[in-house]
């Protein structure tokens, strides 16, 4: 590949080159790296995106933006120096020539499409209108399938898959919907209580006692992966995690109110665990906000990080919408699912929002740029 401008057809004869007749314009450079170029060579890349998308290329762990970059010089490509297309005068053809490139830059998955499938299938109960089924407008899909719909590396789509707490269910990757999920822990909780399990769940067994009642025993053992702690998840048993099964409780709470008078909350969220297991006010990070400057009137109102959007620019402009001005206690249980490949929290921070002190010793407060 040679570079140079714009010159006369009689300059780059005079350099030994000759602009085939029938050269080419259609080919696409890509820039990259020596590590990424071994990932092209053994194992291949994908580029993803459909009419209304922007195009990505994943390899099997990342996903790469793209950028068209226009450059001020020609690039002539021609054949190797043993290739066939020289002349007799010793002259080689220009085969293709090229004004732009494409760049790339390491991006976090785009999952729109991922959660859009999953919800429309997600696995119901019966209670819920469906069977477990899942609903009509769209079927399950397969690992592959997702694959190839979604906007990320292999490796990427499998922690999303993790993260959203799917299972694979009949060959076809699922979410249990929140009604069907808490039903089956507080069944499961109800059983581990009967049998004297304790926090201890043998899955098997666990799974066979409520297939009297209905359950179907994988959608049983897959709840008591979720909520078991995951450092002690065995093949055979799991320990169930104080705060997940907490969490599920508080959620509840907050579905039914959206705004509680702190005490009040705390009372019906103890009152409604399992015997042994104790609240936390620090297990809410990520879930509620605490209004109030102390004592009767202090509020919890309803803020799960789940229902925020993923964009950062979207994430912080709806969080200021709620707030203008955040402590960052407060602030950073939003931000720590926000994924930007060479971004921390901090960095997003300076990007998105502004510092300020209301007096020299005071706290530090966060409002819009």
């Amino acid at each position: 590949m040679l570079e140079n401008g714009p010159a006369s057809l009689a300059r780059w004869q005079d350099k030994g080159l000759l602009l085939d007749r029938a050269v080419r314009q259609d080919w696409r450079l890509l820039e990259i790296d020596e590590k990424l170029l071994q990932e092209v060579i053994y194992n291949g890349v994908t580029i993803k995106g459909s009419a209304d998308q922007e195009a990505v290329l994943c390899t099997g762990k990342a996903t790469y933006a793209l950028k068209h970059v226009e450059t001020t010089n020609t690039l002539y490509m021609v054949p190797s120096s043993d290739s066939s297309c020289q002349t007799d005068t010793g002259k080689v053809c220009v085969k293709a020539t090229a004004a732009a490139h494409l760049e790339m830059s390491q991006m976090a998955p785009q999952l729109k499409d991922l959660d859009a499938v999953l919800q429309d299938t997600e696995l119901r109960g019966e209670d819920e209108g469906t069977s477990t089924s899942g609903r009509d407008s769209r079927p399950p899909m397969t690992f592959d399938e997702l694959l190839s719909t979604t906007q990320a590396s292999a490796a990427e789509l499998e922690v999303a898959l993790q993260e959203r707490g799917a299972l694979e269910y009949d060959g076809c990757w699922r979410l249990m919907s929140g009604a069907l999920l808490g039903d089956t822990l507080e069944v499961l909780l109800l059983t581990a209580a009967q049998h004297g399990w304790g926090s201890c769940i043998p899955l098997a067994e666990a799974g066979q006692a409520m297939s009297t009642d209905g359950f179907d025993p994988r959608l049983t053992v897959h709840c008591a992966r979720l909520h078991a702690q995951p450092d002690r998840t065995a093949d055979d048993a799991v320990t169930l995690d104080t705060r997940k099964v907490c969490l599920h409780f508080a959620r509840k709470l907050l579905t039914e109110r959206k705004q509680w008078p702190l005490d009040d909350f705390k009372e019906a969220w103890q009152s409604s665990i399992p015997e042994g297991m104790t609240v936390d006010r620090a297990m809410l990070k990520g879930e509620a906000l605490i209004e109030g400057s102390g004592g009767a009137e202090e509020s919890l109102i309803s803020l799960s990080i789940a229902k925020l959007p993923s964009d950062p620019c979207a994430r912080f402009a709806r969080l200021f919408a709620l707030r203008p001005r955040w402590v960052l206690p407060d602030l950073e249980p939003y931000l720590a699912d926000l994924q930007i490949p060479g971004r921390s929290a901090e960095a997003l921070l300076l990007t998105y929002a502004r510092a300020s002190q209301d007096q020299a010793n005071g706290p530090v407060l966060y409002s819009a740029r």
